[in-house]
């Protein structure tokens, strides 16, 4: 069809947000494939990861747990927008969900038009990941590590080749492009996680903690990714230039 956007694999066990979801955004000219556990939801993800452009995924499911499924597929699918749709809301699980691999955290109750943004959200940055795959040849460096968009790896600054996500690589990229330059958390948002408002800021602050981790060596007294508080994040290339 012409207004097809991407196909989705909904996990979520309850049938009415299940029912909800899966009609605004068939709505929306989405394909959405429903698993209504988390078993059923992996065995899909194992079969064939590749057909999925994002997944929405409950955390709290039956038989295998939105946790669970984050820890088993994420270093088998590591180009795939995953968003965590919770009732849960304390910073720990959304912490945690993020460290696992989410791309964005949401919790329930939540406004369904923000839900359906953040869906083109996902898939366009799926879209970006198997993009530059096949098209940005060239590396790039971010503080002591070097990042490869063709293989979605960064070799970190501690010698470690490590696969990463989308949204991991496309935030290193856009630091790595504005050097110098103080971006705030709502124009990472806009630029990375393309959502115009309402994210949790949390979001950011623990990929920028991720990023770091392979950017910085162990020996460093500063970061790649420095702190300006009250306004965001700021990438110098020469160290001690933040206020």
């Amino acid at each position: 069809m012409s207004n097809f956007k991407g196909k989705l694999l909904l996990v979520e066990d309850e049938p009415a947000i299940g029912e909800t979801l899966q009609f605004n955004l068939v709505s929306e000219g989405f394909e959405v494939d429903w698993k209504r556990d988390g078993l059923t939801a992996f065995d899909a993800l194992c079969s064939d990861a590749n057909q999925y452009d994002a997944v929405i995924l409950d955390l709290m499911l039956p038989h295998l747990s939105g946790f669970e499924i984050l820890a088993r597929i994420r270093p088998l699918a590591e180009r795939l927008p995953i968003l965590v749709l919770s009732a849960r809301s304390l910073d720990l699980d959304k912490v945690k969900a993020l460290e696992l691999g989410a791309d964005d955290y949401v919790t329930k109750p939540f406004s369904l038009n923000e839900l359906i943004l953040r869906a083109h959200g996902l898939v366009r940055r799926g879209q970006w990941a198997r993009e530059s795959q096949r098209t940005l040849q060239d590396t790039f460096k971010l503080g002591g590590a070097e990042f490869s968009p063709a293989t979605h790896t960064v070799l970190s600054a501690a010698g470690e080749k490590v696969k990463i996500t989308p949204t991991e690589m496309l935030l290193a990229k856009t630091f790595a492009s504005n050097p110098g330059r103080v971006l705030s958390r709502q124009e990472l948002l806009e630029s990375v996680w393309q959502y115009s408002s309402g994210t949790e800021t949390r979001t950011v602050d623990v990929f920028v903690a991720k990023l770091r981790r392979y950017t910085d060596s162990n020996k460093a007294t500063e970061s790649a990714i420095e702190t300006v508080r009250g306004l965001g994040y700021i990438h110098n290339p020469t160290p001690g230039t933040a206020s």
